[in-house]
């Protein structure tokens, strides 16, 4: 673990932090990996955005990986690789609107992502108590890399069928697990990224960041969003905050989302 003493890091460049940062992520000589094809020169294969490669070589925040043929990459950046690729979709059933907003957004979300990866890449579940959740997630969520909740929220609270309104608190704790890897979230629930809710749910363990409206949201222009920042994530080989500014920039509408 790196310790400062006194203001040291206030004499480190951008370079060095980073640098630093990613030394807890570093990538070892033989690991799996999962890096973006656009990132390593290969073709979109109609599959997975990603291949699944082993490191060959390592620098500062950088490596090297097996590529089809026996070919080895040029240097990219280890925030490109990632040891689990596998995102889930979060269906929050209220017995209302379910049938008109949460299934066409909860459908359109999930088949796009299956679009972008491959079959075992994307999964969904429908849940209406946070107690369904907190099972599902304690088994599965070790391989989870990306999580979208699509239900209704406020600023300070997503709603569940059975158990109403569940602060953000509550929600990070059910989703404790002991070394658990952090997870990107998605929330498409109104008024989710207000400070209320996004600010101790980001402080939360299982949590790398989190994109979420800031207002009220129509469930097409969610829809957009999620595709685009997914896009633009997996496609383009974009880290996390990258393609959120390009899905707000893409909004039709004067929807606010925050990162």
């Amino acid at each position: 673990m790196v310790k400062f003493v006194g203001s040291i890091a206030h004499y480190l460049t951008r370079r060095e932090l980073l640098w630093m940062k990613n030394l807890a992520n570093e990538k070892n000589i033989g690991d799996k990996v999962y890096v973006p094809r656009s990132k390593i020169g290969l073709d979109q294969d109609g599959f997975s955005s990603f291949y699944c490669t082993t490191v060959v070589d390592r620098g500062p925040s950088k490596i090297k990986v097996d590529l089809p043929n026996g070919a080895t990459s040029d240097w990219i950046s280890v925030s490109f690789a990632r040891k689990h690729i596998k995102a889930l979709v979060v269906a929050l059933g209220d017995y209302k609107s379910e049938l008109l907003l949460i299934d066409p957004l909860y459908k359109t979300t999930l088949h796009h992502l299956r679009l972008l990866l491959a079959e075992d890449e994307a999964i969904g579940i429908k849940v209406r108590s946070l107690a369904e959740l907190t099972k599902f997630w304690k088994e599965e969520q070790s391989e989870i890399s990306h999580v979208v909740f699509i239900g209704h929220g406020r600023s300070d609270a997503i709603y569940f069928g059975v158990d109403e309104w569940i602060t953000a608190t509550e929600l990070g704790n059910s989703l404790r697990v002991r070394g658990a890897p952090k997870k990107h979230f998605l929330f498409l629930c109104c008024k989710t990224g207000q400070q209320k809710f996004s600010k101790p749910f980001s402080k939360t363990a299982i949590c790398e960041d989190i994109a979420a409206p800031f207002h009220s949201v129509h469930g097409a222009i969610a829809s957009q969003f999620a595709q685009t920042y997914f896009l633009s994530m997996y496609l383009g080989g974009r880290t996390s905050k990258v393609a959120f500014n390009h899905a707000k920039d893409a909004i039709v509408d004067s929807t606010s989302f925050r990162f």
